[in-house]
């Protein structure tokens, strides 16, 4: 009857309810900071209750167990999301080189297109990228077809890959992908070794290697995610100020008018 006649200890409350939202920062990263609120309102609950015993609080030690439990299973749990995305960010980033690689100039610059400016499934690609008129469905910050072809055709990069062809190699430096996190979307930047084999017009053919980096972006959509290709620099023989750029290459985000990119969808 006593313990039942004594006033509820609000700060067990504060902290057991912070304590279980604090579990949920893996979803809302924000909520993260209320484990620090479950254990400072536990430890303040815990020392009142000595001068004036208060009914509850069980609460505060749940609150407590709650945000510990809740911090290190939301840290793990993102570390290893994190983890996954960035590992299918490199991928997709090294597919894309890789079909520049292959030849597929169609295929690559489709890929850069916005979502929904992509050609319809089955579309003519070569024909489509001829057209010197805006096709219906692409929006009017997009170039016309021609544009966006002649326009990567112009990177001194873009050239590389098309001259050595199958006899460029590809080599993922892991250790220098960087990850960026907005809401809604994140980046990978991921950096390669690639090694072109050119001929310089005197001494014949021979190899060159370059730093080359790609940044995509996955952009969740109600439906589904997407990965769209952001940036593509070469950081040893950078394009010089003149050279037209790829959509978003060089410093800062792309503007308006630079080519849109299509994404890619999760594998």
């Amino acid at each position: 009857m006593a313990s039942e006649r004594r006033p509820i200890s609000v700060l067990s409350l504060i902290s057991g309810i912070s304590g279980a939202l604090a579990g949920l920062a893996f979803f809302l990263p924000g909520l993260a900071v209320l484990s620090f609120v479950a254990i400072a309102a536990a430890i303040a609950a815990i020392a009142t209750s000595r001068r004036e015993p208060k009914a509850l609080l069980w609460l505060s030690y749940l609150g407590v167990f709650l945000a510990t439990l809740g911090t290190v299973w939301s840290v793990t749990t993102r570390s290893f999301y994190q983890n996954h995305m960035i590992a299918m960010g490199q991928k997709q980033a090294q597919d894309w080189l890789q079909m520049l690689v292959d030849d597929k100039l169609y295929e690559v610059i489709c890929l850069r297109l916005d979502y929904w400016d992509r050609p319809l499934e089955g579309a003519n690609l070569s024909e489509y990228f001829l057209k010197e008129e805006r096709p219906a469905g692409l929006s009017e910050s997009a170039p016309l077809p021609s544009q966006m072809k002649d326009s990567f055709l112009q990177s001194k990069t873009v050239q590389k890959f098309l001259t050595s062809g199958k006899n460029t190699e590809l080599k993922l430096i892991p250790e220098r992908t960087v990850f960026f996190e907005h809401a809604g979307w994140f980046e990978v930047e991921s950096v390669f070794e690639v090694s072109f084999l050119l001929d310089d017009g005197q001494t014949g053919p021979r190899r060159k290697t370059e730093t080359i980096s790609v940044t995509i972006r996955r952009t969740q959509y109600p439906n589904s995610a997407h990965w769209q290709i952001r940036q593509l620099n070469n950081h040893t023989s950078p394009e010089s100020p003149e050279a037209p750029m790829i959509a978003g290459e060089g410093q800062g985000e792309a503007s308006d008018t630079d080519l849109k990119l299509n994404p890619l969808e999760d594998q």
